[in-house]
């Protein structure tokens, strides 16, 4: 069903916004792609080669296809971000255990790996654009994406009417479908398990804290592309 607007007209459903949210995700990328390809009439080749030369500009990707529609969306329909745990109530509690839990990964990612933070660099960029790419890079890969997801769990919820279940339908579906995009996206299923397991440590705290921003912070913390992009931020990279 739609919400009525005071002037008569109607809002979307939930649903719709669901559904559209995730088509855009998973297929504007591609859709984007082929448009640059075509229109351009550039090869396939070109094109890959281009992107590894460029591959900091993974943060307009992230930011468009990935937190921007829930973020322009909650504006839109005039939602309260604290419906999305945005907000202080639980604070203190969803940030304890958020750092636990990256605490807890980072010494797992180094007894596995041997290294404690990181990601492969990043093409080098020079000051200024940096900066810009940095800080872009960091909130897109990091609060961003949480919220993007937050707000999907949030959104089916409400489909399914279960937000008070301890397991509620909408978390598993939600980081079901994460894990699913990033099979697809990093070609990995170790590394889209790894995401999905973490997003729904993540899920948890923010349902008995009702405060996404603790889980926010861990995110950022636990996402190697943050660290990609924050070594970009202090003038780190390889040469392209």
């Amino acid at each position: 069903m739609s919400r009525p607007r005071p002037d008569g007209s109607s809002i979307p459903s939930s649903a719709t916004w669901v559904v559209v949210t995730w088509l855009w995700a998973m297929a504007g990328p591609l859709l984007l792609a082929g448009a640059v390809v075509g229109l351009w009439g550039i090869d396939l080749q070109t094109a890959r080669q281009w992107w590894e030369r460029h591959q900091y500009a993974q943060a307009y990707v992230e930011t468009v296809f990935v937190g921007l529609l829930p973020l322009a969306l909650t504006v839109w329909r005039g939602d309260a971000f604290g419906d999305y745990g945005v907000r202080r109530r639980g604070f203190l509690a969803s940030l304890s255990l958020s750092l636990a839990l990256a605490a807890a990964f980072r010494v797992y990612a180094f007894a596995t790996t041997g290294v404690w933070f990181g990601h492969s660099d990043l093409p080098f960029v020079a000051f200024p654009l940096n900066v810009w790419y940095g800080v872009l890079g960091i909130v897109a890969n990091g609060p961003l994406e949480v919220f993007f997801v937050f707000w999907l769990i949030r959104r089916t919820e409400r489909l399914f009417a279960d937000g008070d279940l301890r397991w509620s339908k909408g978390l598993l579906v939600t980081i079901l479908l994460v894990g699913l995009v990033h099979v697809i996206s990093t070609r990995s299923v170790p590394n889209a398990l790894t995401v999905a397991v973490l997003f729904l440590a993540l899920g948890l705290i923010y349902e008995r804290t009702g405060n996404a921003l603790g889980p926010m912070v861990g995110w950022t913390l636990m996402n190697g592309m943050t660290w990609a992009y924050a070594g970009l931020l202090c003038g780190r990279g390889v040469a392209a």
